[in-house]
């Protein structure tokens, strides 16, 4: 019996609602394109890490017309076979997908990601089987992009570190308190250059307020876009990193990324450089940082993500007083999640139609 924490919620069609309503007009005309009713009814789909996407404010009935749902707030490792059982149709954020579990479950033909990065995909061996898979991209631009200039701007003006000092009494305690508390350096982003490793659509909306505090703007990118060339100077990245003040990252996780910010990045860097990461821990070899940072190269580092997740309190970044962390939460805002809801919704929609919408394989 599952844990009641871990108990899978049943989902029934809502009787109202705009969304909704709408799918079931889709739905409609997907069985007049050779799907059946009880075909479409009889398709099994669970979420192996629903809570994540929706914690409660969201609605997962959307999906309710294409089948029988079960959702799963999270899914250890030893569960996922058993969740996944004889289901068509499987949804998973951060959840592993590996060899192992598609060989046990080989009733899977189509898996729907709940958010844009697949690193915890076996991409070989899904395509290896022929099943469909699809992604969410570009759903949390301005979310990650406002996420990137708050972690930013914590580096700059250290407004929460000083909140958190008035509650510990250390203003109150100051025999002058007119004086104020002046041990944490601050500094002015105006005139200071930002460079955006990974420069799409996320960097661009980051360019776009940068250069609202008056920053000059570099991109890094493999391709150049017009939009792209409004906000940001595209330059190489050893450029990027000699002038830059700031560096940024936004790039995908995969094997050219991997560790790409290294020792000999760090080299290339300024002396006193700001890093900002809200794209995946693993693009920063963490052992340099660490040298990077003690050496004085590295002024300050923030980030919404780190190579092992959840944070590891003994890791030797962790407690610094010039690291900020938060739990990799940039593409929070519930309308943001929403966005992605509706995506995924879509994505489901196109595969039953025969039509290719956000695939990777």
């Amino acid at each position: 019996m599952l844990a009641k924490a871990e108990r899978a919620v049943p989902v029934l069609k809502r009787e109202g609602g705009h969304f909704c309503l709408r799918e079931r007009r889709k739905w409609r005309i997907m069985v007049e394109d050779g799907f059946s009713g009880e075909r479409m009814m009889s398709m099994k789909m669970v979420v192996l890490d629903g809570y994540t996407l929706n914690p409660g404010d969201l609605d997962w009935q959307v999906l309710a017309p294409f089948g029988a749902l079960s959702v799963y707030p999270s899914s250890m490792k030893e569960d996922v076979c058993g969740r996944i059982g004889d289901a068509e149709v499987v949804f998973v954020n951060k959840t592993q997908i590996t060899e192992e579990v598609l060989a046990a479950c080989p009733g899977v033909r189509y898996i729907g990601i709940l958010a844009t990065g697949y690193d915890n995909i076996d991409m070989e061996a899904v395509r290896r089987r022929g099943i469909a898979i699809t992604n969410v991209p570009d759903y949390g631009g301005i979310a990650v992009a406002q996420h990137t200039m708050a972690l930013l701007l914590e580096l700059a003006n250290r407004t929460c570190a000083n909140h958190e000092r008035i509650l510990r009494g250390e203003w109150s305690s100051i025999t002058n308190p007119d004086r104020g508390l002046w041990q944490m350096e601050m500094t002015e982003l105006a005139d200071k250059t930002i460079g955006f490793v990974g420069y799409g659509t996320i960097a661009i909306y980051a360019a776009r307020m940068a250069q609202a505090f008056g920053m000059r703007t570099l991109g890094y990118s493999r391709s150049e876009r017009e939009e792209g060339r409004r906000w940001a100077e595209y330059v190489d990245l050893d450029t990027l990193l000699r002038e830059s003040d700031v560096v940024s990252l936004h790039m995908p996780l995969n094997d050219d990324s991997r560790n790409l910010i290294n020792a000999d990045a760090f080299a290339k860097m300024k002396r006193g450089v700001y890093l900002v990461n809200t794209a995946r821990g693993a693009l920063i070899d963490e052992d340099a940082l660490v040298k990077a940072m003690d050496d004085g190269t590295v002024a300050a580092f923030a980030t919404d993500v780190m190579v092992e997740e959840p944070f590891n309190l003994s890791h030797p970044l962790v407690g610094r007083e010039n690291v900020v962390l938060t739990p990799h939460i940039a593409w929070g805002p519930r309308e943001t999640r929403a966005r992605l809801l509706n995506t995924v919704v879509e994505n489901l929609q196109a595969w039953l139609d025969g039509k290719r919408l956000n695939r990777l394989d």
